[in-house]
């Protein structure tokens, strides 16, 4: 056959096969460089077993996410890794329980029967505050994402654990999540820099809003980490950059990625019919300049 020229039909024999070597990736920001280093490690794993990787964002849309899900479900894909905008979503979580290819969940809490590969936030966010009420702070505001999705509240959760451990009330006014953009960051930064005592720290819970965040700093004047201790999360490579360095809660963003994929190519190789595996990967902060003692005590 390979001197007629002859190549295997890959449609044909997929039709034969009942697979397609298709899994998908839906994801809610493809703008947003967390999720895109995410994806490509797991395109990586997947291609060593004769797999692309779909990669579908549905920008917080839930009929989008709901479309894209149905598709799946459909037969077009052999396996699925989700991550959600909305875990409290309950059209989306039905939609997710009627899918009966393998599925891989990445961070987030959804009561389904599928591998989960979750990030360690509490324990980061608990550190990383004691640390800051260590050094003198005692109006610390904290940005982050919703506690619609277990990022969000597990910071959330940490960040209240470190306060009342110090016997410092929860000061809710303190706390901002509802959003994870950059525009978000920028806006609540400037409404916590406003309040009266201003926060002498702020924790970014968030690569978009320490974007934000950076921005509101440099726009009112302010210097870090005289005027303000700045905190932010999941992108090493801005902290490098900017002067000061930031100190930033990091995950290994090609291991979540890897992992998810191994997950997934565990499921479309082997038996799918295995226990769920749920597997939490560490979280470390990487201490720069930009946190310090306030200027006056508070």
């Amino acid at each position: 056959m390979a001197a007629l020229g002859y190549q295997p039909h890959a449609a044909a024999q997929n039709m034969r096969t009942n697979r397609s070597r298709i899994a998908g990736f839906l994801i809610p920001d493809l703008t947003n460089p967390v999720f895109s280093q995410v994806a490509k490690a797991a395109e990586s794993v997947l291609a060593e077993i004769g797999y692309g990787l779909f990669i579908f964002s549905s920008d917080r849309s839930e009929r989008r996410e709901i479309d894209f899900i149905a598709m799946a479900a459909q037969g077009r894909m052999d396996g699925l890794i989700v991550s959600v905008s909305d875990e409290g979503n309950e059209r989306v979580r039905r939609a997710l329980s009627q899918v009966k290819i393998p599925m891989a969940l990445w961070d987030r809490d959804l009561d389904l029967e599928a591998d989960v590969v979750f990030s360690e936030h509490a324990r980061a966010m608990r550190r990383i505050t004691s640390h800051l009420i260590e050094l003198g702070h005692r109006r610390i505001g904290l940005i982050t994402a919703p506690t619609a999705i277990r990022p969000g509240r597990e910071r959330v959760r940490g960040y209240r654990e470190a306060m009342g451990a110090a016997g410092l009330g929860p000061d809710d006014n303190l706390i901002r999540c509802d959003m994870q953009t950059t525009e978000y960051g920028y806006q609540q930064a400037l409404e916590l820099l406003a309040l009266t005592p201003r926060p002498t720290a702020i924790l970014a819970g968030g690569n978009e809003i320490l974007y934000g965040a950076v921005r509101a700093v440099r726009t009112l004047g302010l210097s870090i980490p005289d005027d303000l201790s700045l905190v932010g999360a999941d992108d090493r490579l801005l902290s490098d950059l900017l002067d000061p360095a930031v100190t930033i809660i990091e995950r290994d963003m090609r291991e979540i990625g890897r992992t998810l994929g191994a997950m997934l190519a565990r499921r479309l190789e082997g038996p799918s019919e295995a226990p769920p595996r749920h597997v939490t990967l560490t979280s470390e902060i990487l201490m720069r300049d930009s946190i310090a003692a306030p200027a006056s005590p508070v």
